[in-house]
């Protein structure tokens, strides 16, 4: 309910119009927008290592006094290449998010940013294959160079406990009460464009995000690269991830995944 609500306000932002007189601050994608195709060097054995991953990210800031924005992510996994078992897709995770920006001459200065939000993120199973989890976060972001130079962003969070399942079947319990043993309270993500085409448009970009568990061992990283080669259209890339670790998709928050992804990106 809470994914379809943060969905609908995005899509009755994008049709409105601009206030007279006022700031534009139009739809905009907040995560990566892409779609690869991939393989999983872990082989699990409820789906095929290759498949295909595509997501869908829009953010939009609701008033123009107060800076308060409203996002939505989507995350699908395709088993493209299953062709007995009919393609399907195995996972669609759903992100709604609320953040608030705090905005002081201090943080302008020294090119930081500081946000106080809240997110949802759940599978939309049922019984025993639901997963979900609310949580609130702090997080910060520095620039330490110059202008459209490289970030750094720190992102700590706590989650917001539920009760334990009085069975596997409770509808009403926690789906996933070790999610922080694997996934942690924070993750450093780094942006660093590095060439830019005279307009100030990104041709090539790498991103590393960096995220530890409570449990040994449970590390996770995730490596981007976005290449706009010549003749593309500006905001088109081709684009490549690694990923190791946990949490690529919430069905999969305690088990080690190992893919590698070709694709593109849009933003």
């Amino acid at each position: 309910m809470i994914a379809a609500l943060a969905f609908g306000i995005l899509l009755a932002a994008a049709a409105a119009p601009a206030a007279d007189g006022g700031p534009a601050y139009p739809l905009e994608p907040h995560k990566p927008i892409y779609a690869v195709h991939g393989y999983d060097w872990a082989h699990h054995a409820d789906r095929l290592p290759a498949e295909t991953k595509f997501q869908v990210s829009l953010k939009k800031r609701l008033f123009d006094s107060l800076p308060l924005t409203v996002a939505y992510s989507q995350k699908a996994f395709w088993q493209i290449t299953d062709e007995s078992g009919s393609r399907p897709f195995r996972e669609t995770d759903h992100n709604p998010e609320l953040f608030y920006e705090l905005e002081t001459a201090w943080l302008r200065q020294h090119q930081a940013r500081l946000f106080v939000g809240f997110e949802h993120e759940s599978n939309g199973q049922s019984a025993l294959l639901s997963r979900s989890w609310n949580r609130g976060s702090l997080s910060a972001e520095w620039a330490p160079g110059a202008a459209g130079g490289p970030r750094l962003s720190l992102k700590r969070w706590e989650r917001f406990t539920e009760p334990r399942k009085t069975s596997p079947t409770d509808a009403t319990g926690d789906d996933n009460p070790a999610i922080e043993s694997y996934l942690g309270r924070f993750e450093l993500r780094l942006t660093a464009p590095l060439a830019r085409d005279a307009a100030g448009s990104i041709r090539r970009e790498f991103r590393l995000l960096l995220r530890k568990g409570v449990l040994d061992d449970t590390g996770t990283w995730l490596a981007e690269v976005f290449l706009q080669p010549p003749g593309f259209s500006r905001g088109t890339y081709v684009y490549a991830q690694a990923f190791y670790g946990y949490g690529e998709s919430l069905i999969d928050y305690d088990r080690r995944v190992q893919s590698l992804g070709v694709g593109f990106a849009f933003r």
